[in-house]
């Protein structure tokens, strides 16, 4: 016995439509109570029901916050520039007064000091684009300090003054994800071709462009850097991309279940994945976000991730 309802159905002996109740699969009592045998039968609409505009019908308004937002992932691509002369690509000065560059988020070499205190005083080298950090378009990382110089070494204090720049570039990219297309930094002219490497027959504009996509350390700028802590600025940079779509799970995961997101995960992935070697990082970085926190949870079993990977599914 199927629940009865209201239907419509054909009436072969009166060719025509009626409605009653369905008191089985096949079989329709009119108001009649005569029951009838059909083949086909089509709800009523409202099964029956009328609506009445009394105030009893009236639903009470809600109050409460305003929608959430459509999720959006960030999208993003890092890639280098240098400087090359004044009034073309490479000057952040030139760049952040074209609207060309709207879509570029431009990182600057900072220090230790003006990054904490988030001055917009315009600066030296690349720090040039200091004044446009109140604005969002360029943001810092530090590479020393103001009075003692760059970093001397990858040490314990230059990794966690660098993770924290990382973690508020990527904080950045969360909050605006339709903003940037693309991540810039500067790199030293010299690490991007040598003439003398190139052969006779070469296209110099299709190199350049080809080798500003890859991993170029990032420049010394004002201050003289050591390798190392050009390497690790530069990986972190180009990170940044995957842990923004990863961050971008989590704060939305936070947003629809009200739990607590993995604050600090950036950190801890960026500190996972300088110990990765280049094969699990490559393999790292070809995963969707949910297989990628999966991975990190598997070859650092020790520091689980905080956040529900698999809720998030």
């Amino acid at each position: 016995m199927t629940a009865q309802r209201r239907v419509w159905f054909y009436d072969q002996k009166c060719k025509a439509w009626k409605n009653g109740v369905q008191v089985s699969k096949k079989v329709v009592k009119t108001k009649d109570d005569e029951a009838v045998k059909v083949s086909r039968t089509f709800p009523m609409k409202h099964n029956g029901r009328t609506f009445k505009s009394t105030g009893a019908e009236v639903l009470p308004r809600k109050r409460c916050g305003p929608r959430a937002g459509r999720f959006r992932i960030p999208s993003v691509k890092v890639r280098a520039t240098y400087f090359n002369g004044f009034n073309q690509p490479g000057d952040y000065a030139w760049q952040l007064g074209n609207t060309y560059y709207n879509r570029v988020l431009h990182i600057f070499n900072e220090n230790v000091e003006q990054q904490r205190s988030k001055s917009d005083v315009r600066g030296g080298g690349n720090a040039i684009a200091r004044p446009y950090r109140k604005t969002g378009a360029a943001i810092g990382i530090p590479t020393g300090h103001l009075h003692s110089g760059g970093f001397p070494a990858l040490n314990s204090h230059a990794k966690t003054e660098i993770d924290d720049a990382i973690k508020e570039i990527i904080a950045h990219i969360v909050a605006n994800p339709d903003r940037f297309d693309v991540i810039e930094y500067v790199c030293n002219k010299e690490d991007v071709y040598d003439i003398a490497e190139l052969g006779d027959d070469y296209n110099l504009a299709e190199i350049i462009e080809k080798r500003l996509c890859e991993e170029i350390p990032i420049g010394n700028g004002v201050f003289n850097l050591p390798m190392s802590v050009r390497n690790y600025i530069t990986r972190c940079i180009h990170l940044i991309p995957k842990l923004s779509v990863d961050k971008a799970y989590a704060v939305r995961d936070k947003e629809i279940r009200g739990i607590d997101a993995h604050e600090d995960n950036s950190c801890f992935e960026l500190e996972a994945l300088m110990a990765m070697t280049p094969e699990e990082a490559a393999e790292f970085e070809g995963m969707d976000p949910r297989g990628a926190a999966r991975a990190l949870e598997v070859l650092f079993p020790e520091h689980p991730l905080p956040m529900n990977v698999d809720g998030m599914c």
